[in-house]
């Protein structure tokens, strides 16, 4: 049985199944009441738990990094405002600031590549860099230098001095990586081969047996300090210059330095206490509880930190000092999101949990967390590792009066029956907060199915045909013909596979010749005509190519025009680009299609083709509200929370639906720092009204339904295999797809 007849199956069982569990149940009104939201309910009982706070960071300074503690102090690196180094201390204890100014001395254009602290010195190690006028001639004829710079800082006392020792005489010089402070006099420095003891005047006092390699890791369990090593995390003694045997259960996992003596590790997103005589863990908190968003815990940076005496924690990110501390907070009721994974996604072994769950969707887990004063967020996994898992699963769904929110970003167009979703514009338009005129109208109506809104897509990205500005076409002029009249030139050619060019135009045919609202389709249109025979002219490549460096073009297919828009086309084109669309459209020949869904890490959005993936920046990121939730209220302002979207977007992760998001991802985008070297900009104004006038001026969306693109895929490839003309097989898609979309839309 064909993968389209087992989905089409599947969903005829799961309506029954529901049809079943609903008899008895008042039937949906037509008109029904207007719509109240309850306001939350705040428990007067309270539980020991944790609160998070940001704390003021010091004016003057920016670019924070390198933390590192001794006793109860932390210290970092920053720049100030004269864009000079400083190191900055924080007494956890007194709350008190303390800064230091560096001297780089000799050192050209150099940055910081390894910090750390001892008890009254703070050592840092700066590699030298390349002017942007260096780089912009290719001149890269300067060696290179490394500097160590030593700050007493209970005499403010610093020192510069170039290392010297570390090279071997020929082009291959070892690269330094770790660094360790003992104190004032005596730090350890190694590469991957070597491990050294240096004095703070930058000499060799001898070398040391330890299994160090990379950028060593040191943490303070109590008085005792620990070095991440080849073997794990092991005590070391600064006389003997020894280490330990290493802690058994702990290898990779990213552990706090405690001044009450507790080994504070982070597993699966969940901070636990580790007991190495029983080889156990304990937890303390979950980070989703904690975190104020997704952003700080992103490259592990609140996994490592400060338990200072008190037993409140510290870690820093995005730039902000934030506090956890110890204390009672509301009790608070559990509202269930059920997150699906494909446990044969690539990359899902990687994952830190069971599940895989949009970085959005985290985000908007976190905040909400922080935020509701009468819900959280607990997750419930759905994995499947076959197909016959997972359609239990979605069985299951059905009847599942546990789950309040589902989160479909990875489920196919139309695999949870719309009855068991709960229509979310009722809530849109009570909200005193929200609106209808919020939304890009088109973004709202293509999310809109039968007058209802069921699953909440975030962000959406264009597929389009862009062109290079030296082609001289308009996209008045771009048709079908002129598209085949570019082809006779080998250097405009688009760079693609055949199953990625059917694939693609298999898209855009969906959003051009299928109209939603009135169930109908146009496949037997010249224009469809015509594209099947441009298909036929454009030289594709094998999958071996296409695993290759692309080469340029002068127009191409793209499937990601969030991500794409600004300095990836102006690369690819070495000019600028013009928004062309598909030929011979009724519209802008540009659609509006749903980002691809999450990779197994639910970093960016991928699907299979051949040996490799199709792929976009952003993922798929959807949301139902279960109509057997007995907390409608509740999840209606996680889903609210969820819209509002994250605080700093960017285009390039797809294109929000909110307006205000949209424009200050447009404005972000702008705003984003570049480098001076780049030959080409990366977002600039010209992109952004491009991007205005595609967004609020397009209205198709790609229907990217399985059954939809199995119909679509199959004829065009046997067109293309010569079983059939372009007429013929343009009736046989009219005729296919005009039944599918009367059921559907009809």
């Amino acid at each position: 049985m064909s993968n389209t007849k087992r989905i089409w199956s599947f969903l005829l069982a799961l309506a029954m199944l529901f049809s079943l569990c609903a008899c008895g149940k008042r039937e949906r009104n037509d008109q029904p009441e207007p719509l109240v939201i309850g306001q939350p309910q705040i428990s007067s009982e309270t539980e020991p738990g944790y609160v998070t706070t940001e704390l003021p960071m010091p004016e003057g300074f920016q670019d924070f990094g390198g933390l590192q503690s001794v006793d109860n102090c932390l210290y970092f690196h920053a720049v100030t405002a004269n864009e000079c180094f400083a190191v900055l201390r924080y007494d956890t204890l007194t709350e008190e600031w303390q800064s230091w100014e560096l001297d780089t001395g000799e050192a050209k254009y150099p940055r910081i590549e390894a910090f750390s602290a001892a008890d009254g010195a703070v050592w840092i190690r700066l590699m030298e860099g390349y002017s942007d006028e260096e780089i912009i001639r290719r001149d890269f004829s300067r060696k290179l230098n490394y500097y160590l710079i030593v700050l007493d800082t209970q005499t403010d006392e610093q020192s510069c001095t170039r290392i010297d020792f570390w090279r071997n005489g020929n082009d291959s010089d070892p690269y330094l990586t770790g660094l360790v402070a003992l104190d004032k006099e005596r730090a350890i420095l190694n590469d991957d081969e070597t491990v050294r003891l240096i004095s703070s005047n930058a000499q060799v006092l001898g070398k040391l047996d330890l299994p160090l390699t990379g950028f060593t890791e040191r943490v303070w369990i109590g008085d005792t300090p620990y070095l991440s090593t080849n073997d794990g995390y092991c005590p070391f003694d600064p006389e003997t210059l020894q280490c330990g045997k290493p802690l058994e259960g702990l290898l990779w996992d990213p552990v706090y330095s405690s001044q009450r003596g507790r080994i504070l590790v982070t597993k699966e997103r969940v901070l636990q206490e580790y007991d190495p005589c029983a080889g156990s863990f304990t937890p303390v908190f979950n980070w989703m509880d904690v975190a104020m968003n997704y952003a700080s815990l992103q490259g592990y940076s609140a996994y490592l930190g400060l338990e200072n005496s008190n037993g409140d924690l510290f870690y820093i990110a995005e730039g902000k000092l934030t506090k956890v501390s110890p204390g009672m907070v509301p009790v608070k009721k559990n509202l269930t999101l059920g997150c699906f994974a494909d446990a044969s996604a690539y990359g899902y072994e990687y994952n830190e949990t069971d599940y895989t769950c949009p970085e959005v969707l985290l985000d908007a887990v976190m905040r909400f967390n922080q935020s509701d004063p009468e819900y959280r967020i607990v997750v419930k996994p759905m994995v499947w590792h076959d197909e016959a898992e997972w359609n239990r699963l979605m069985i299951a769904l059905a009847t599942d009066n546990e789950i309040d929110i589902v989160d479909t970003s990875l489920l196919p167009a139309g695999a949870v029956d719309r009855q068991l979703l709960v229509d979310l514009l009722p809530y849109i338009d009570a909200d005193p907060d929200i609106s209808r005129d919020d939304f890009i109208p088109s973004l709202l109506e293509a999310l809109t199915e039968n007058g209802g809104l069921y699953e909440y897509t975030d962000k959406f990205t264009i597929l389009t045909i862009v062109g290079a500005e030296h082609l001289g076409i308009s996209q008045n002029e771009w048709t079908t013909d002129k598209a085949m009249d570019t082809l006779t030139r080998e250097e405009s050619v688009p760079y693609m596979t055949q199953e990625e060019m059917i694939l693609l135009f298999s898209w855009a045919a969906s959003a051009e010749f299928m109209d939603r609202a009135s169930g109908t389709c146009s496949f037997d249109s010249p224009a469809f005509i015509g594209w099947l025979e441009l298909m036929k002219q454009i030289p594709v490549i094998s999958p071996e190519e296409a695993s290759l460096y692309s080469p340029g073009c002068e127009w191409l297919i793209s499937n990601d025009l969030a991500c794409d828009a600004g300095y990836s086309l102006r690369m690819k084109f070495k000019d600028e680009a013009t928004i062309l669309g598909f030929p011979d459209s009724t519209g802008t020949g540009s659609y509006f299609m749903k980002l691809l869904p999450a990779d197994g890490l639910g970093h960016t959005g991928q699907l299979p083709m051949g040996d490799g993936f199709i792929r976009t920046q952003g993922c798929n990121t959807s949301l139902g509200i279960l109509e057997s939730s007995e907390n409608k209220d509740g999840a209606w302002r996680f889903v609210k929370t969820f819209i509002q979207g994250e605080e700093e977007p960017y285009l390039s992760d797809g294109i929000p639906v909110l307006r205000a998001s949209f424009e200050r991802a447009i404005e972000n985008s702008m705003n984003r720092k570049q480098s001076n070297v780049s030959d080409y900009e990366s977002f600039n104004e010209r992109d952004a009204a491009v991007i205005r006038q595609l967004v609020y001026g397009t209205n198709r969306l790609v229907i990217r339904d399985d059954a939809v693109i199995d119909i679509l895929k199959t004829e065009v490839s046997a067109f293309l295999s010569g079983k059939s003309s372009a007429e013929d097989t343009a009736r046989l898609i009219q005729s296919r797809l005009s039944l599918y979309m009367s059921e559907r839309y009809g």
